[in-house]
């Protein structure tokens, strides 16, 4: 089933293990090595219950919008190209990776793949887990702290070291 989007050329979808390897490409097209996901551990979000996993594509036709009812991912796949980009998170609220590949960029797709995942946690499947919804950020990375202060992000905290020796990360909430 296609998730609503409010841009109707971007289509975002549950993740499949059809869509593992366009996930990894984007993972590391997008992420400096250090920071790319093992192939197992994307395997593992995917069957994880307290983890969901989106990507989204451009759409090739207009009914790539979200079909409402749609049960088979059929219909959707045929009218969508390739994944470029992505989100992981976990239903206790923590967004774990948003990845666009770099010629999608700047053109709304981590804004719907944000949105769509705010949905789920606060309004869908995982409301009742999620109390707020936290991520982490690279404080030199300025369109990804744009995306994520344009939604309600605030940051709560500096993490030293989070990503690497002398890489720290920003620590981001949006409280309900």
């Amino acid at each position: 089933m296609a998730i609503p989007a409010a841009d109707s050329h971007i289509c975002v979808t549950p993740a499949s293990a059809s869509d593992l390897q366009a996930v990894r490409d984007i993972d590391q097209a997008a992420f400096a090595q250090a920071d790319w996901w093992a192939g197992d551990l994307w395997a593992e979000m995917l069957k994880n219950a307290g983890s969901r996993v989106f990507v989204a594509s451009k759409a090739r036709t207009a009914a790539a919008h979200s079909v409402p009812g749609v049960d088979s991912m059929d219909a959707a796949a045929e009218a969508v190209a390739a994944p470029v980009g992505f989100i992981a998170f976990e239903r206790s609220g923590k967004l774990m990776k948003l990845g666009v590949a770099p010629a999608a960029r700047q053109q709304g797709v981590g804004r719907v793949l944000l949105a769509a995942a705010l949905q789920v946690l606060q309004e869908g499947e995982f409301k009742k887990f999620a109390l707020a919804v936290s991520l982490h950020v690279e404080p030199t990375n300025a369109s990804a702290l744009r995306l994520y202060t344009a939604h309600g992000f605030k940051k709560d905290g500096v993490v030293n070291d989070y990503y690497g020796l002398r890489r720290p990360a920003l620590r981001l909430l949006l409280e309900r």
